[in-house]
């Protein structure tokens, strides 16, 4: 397996919502991935992975997990989506902090994750990187029945925290 995909990335800029610093991000390559493929970013780090779904087992396990979970019964496909894209990156190994699709990075000034904006830079920018692949390893040495309850955890926290942020 390969450890390290080479990426030329396309740059968007963020700024931060509560300094306003201004920072240039890695997104992904000209014209998008291919489909499966994602970009997925520490929380803590601003860390970058790259995870092709196409052929990592567990992104289909932790997706079996996740729609089999009761707790999403009642939500529209959108808002399931959205839990298992926050749920997702857990499983994958880190050294802190946790991955995820989507997620925004953090201001290298003040640390906060919170966006003001996130754009394509226009003309486009790019720049070449080496992105290590995912791994998960600690996911992958847990029972059945320790992945099925963690990720009832992870779903329980991440339902709660996105009822937090739409009140």
């Amino acid at each position: 397996m390969k450890l390290w995909k080479d990426l030329k990335a396309q740059l968007f800029e963020d700024e931060c919502a509560l300094c306003h610093a201004k920072h240039k991000e890695p997104v992904y390559p000209p014209g998008g991935f291919s489909y499966g493929e994602f970009m997925l970013r520490n929380n803590s780090n601003n860390r970058l992975l790259y995870l092709n779904a196409m052929e990592d087992p567990t992104f289909l396990e932790v997706s079996n997990l996740v729609k089999k979970n009761p707790r999403l019964n009642g939500l529209k496909e959108s808002e399931k989506s959205e839990v298992f894209q926050r749920v997702v990156g857990k499983a994958y190994d880190s050294d802190e902090g946790q991955y995820g699709i989507g997620t925004f990075p953090m201001c290298v000034v003040c640390g906060s994750s919170e966006v003001e904006s996130y754009k394509e830079i226009i003309p486009p920018e790019f720049i070449n990187i080496d992105v290590p692949v995912a791994t998960s390893e600690k996911w992958q040495k847990l029972t059945d029945e320790e992945k099925k309850n963690l990720i009832d955890v992870w779903i329980s926290v991440s339902v709660i925290d996105n009822h937090k942020n739409t009140q």
